[in-house]
């Protein structure tokens, strides 16, 4: 219909692409695919074109002359606003388009089964604050945040409770409001609070579980170990399975499968938490800033799975979110073996799928995107950016009803975003 409007004339490819899909940034590949579909339906062909013509590297334009089609009302149909009135063989043309159009839509339609993402009624949301260090050294404070960075992975590979995302608990960093004022902000039924406190090799860890509704404590824990260097990664751990070991049990709810230990690297794990912190930003400045983080985690490092995935993940986000952030063929020729390479690392890491959705998305393959995410999602149930990278393939294939169903559940799970 878009070529009908300017039958004859060479249409830019950039010019479809800005009209028909209405800004939104896709690649060269579902243009090429909707062309190719449009030719099947026809019975045309790229080589003998009697109906779409390409035109090498500008674009495409309509072979066929247009002419208007008489109304029962003998006025001229009127093909949307700024459409010219147009009669004759359009009759057959546009009922074609049509039906190429919808068999388009229809065979992008992925093929496995669909998420739910309606919370259960009576269903759990837990609010985990940034734990809160005790102490002026500026290392301590990569412990505390390193800590409250593997609750949130852990406690959100539980499928029994609805967790809140690091963007919205991030707002409530040693915060002094009310803890119902802080569940109303969040819609959080659970609170977790804790903080961090090191005397030389010492390090005392403190977590409590509280019911906003009236500011009782459900559980509560004091962990005190010796820290150094070398033991670092396998304190944190034991003390992370440790607590989501005694809310699962406190909430009676199913314990996630244990994960390896990232790293054994402080001087990785450090790059890799700053660059987290960069991400959190969400803007061209700050990803690439990442980026850097990232890829000094990888070189300390060359086993850190979540470094070479969060790296991939900041490439594809640069080019899927941003115009002008990196150009896409860049971004999946530098993020697909940073992808492969973290699924090798570790096969559990629900970043590494969101990022492949993300890459496969690039590449206008909807059934691998979906793959994907769905793997992310059952590693971990309550990750919003799943759901979200999910929501803009959704509204890729102008699914737009699935497309804000899930918008709006990632919201829920990350309502500060």
């Amino acid at each position: 219909v878009f070529l009908a409007r300017q039958p004859g004339d060479v249409v830019e490819r950039d010019a479809i692409i800005e009209d028909v899909w209405g800004g939104r940034f896709v690649s060269d590949d579902p243009l090429s695919k909707c062309v190719a579909e449009l030719r099947k339906v026809l019975g045309d062909s790229a080589r003998e074109s009697r109906y779409i013509g390409t035109v090498h590297k500008r674009g495409y334009k309509l072979l066929l002359p247009v002419e208007p089609i008489a109304t029962s009302e003998g006025n001229a149909v009127e093909l949307g606003r700024r459409w010219p009135k147009w009669l004759g063989m359009a009759a057959l043309a546009s009922t074609l388009i049509a039906a190429a159009f919808l068999g388009f839509r229809n065979a992008d339609e992925p093929t496995s089964p669909e998420i739910e993402v309606a919370p259960a009624p009576l269903r759990q949301k837990l609010a985990v604050l940034p734990l809160v260090s005790r102490s002026d050294a500026a290392e301590d404070s990569f412990i505390a945040d390193g800590l409250h960075d593997d609750l949130l992975t852990e406690l959100a590979r539980v499928s029994d409770w609805d967790e809140i995302s690091r963007t919205s608990v991030e707002r409530f960093r040693a915060t002094e409001d009310a803890m119902a004022e802080i569940a109303s902000t969040l819609k959080a039924t659970l609170i977790l609070e804790g903080g961090v406190q090191r005397n030389g090799k010492q390090v005392r860890i403190n977590v409590q579980l509280i019911d906003p509704s009236d500011d009782s404590h459900l559980w509560a824990e004091t962990y005190d170990r010796e820290l150094s260097v070398e033991n670092l990664f396998d304190v944190q751990s034991e003390i992370v399975e440790s607590i989501v070991g005694e809310l699962a049990t406190a909430l009676d709810a199913k314990m996630p499968l244990a994960k390896p230990v990232p790293t054994q690297s402080f001087e990785a794990y450090s790059e890799y938490v700053k660059g987290r912190r960069f991400v959190r930003t969400e803007s061209v400045t700050a990803l690439n800033e990442a980026v850097e983080h990232f890829k000094l985690a990888m070189e300390i490092d060359p086993l850190y799975a979540e470094a070479h995935a969060a790296l991939a993940d900041a490439y594809l986000s640069l080019a899927v979110y941003f115009f002008g952030g990196m150009q896409p063929a860049e971004a999946i020729s530098a993020a697909e073996p940073l992808i492969r390479r973290a699924i090798e690392l570790n096969p559990n890491l629900a970043q590494s799928y969101v990022a492949n959705a993300l890459l496969q998305i690039l590449q206008s393959d909807s059934t691998a995107a979906e793959e994907a995410i769905n793997t992310a999602i059952r590693l971990q149930p309550s990750y919003p950016r799943a759901y979200r990278v999910l929501a803009n393939l959704r509204w890729r294939q102008l699914r737009s009803d699935e497309a804000i169903k899930l918008a709006e559940h990632a919201s829920s799970l990350d309502p500060l975003s």
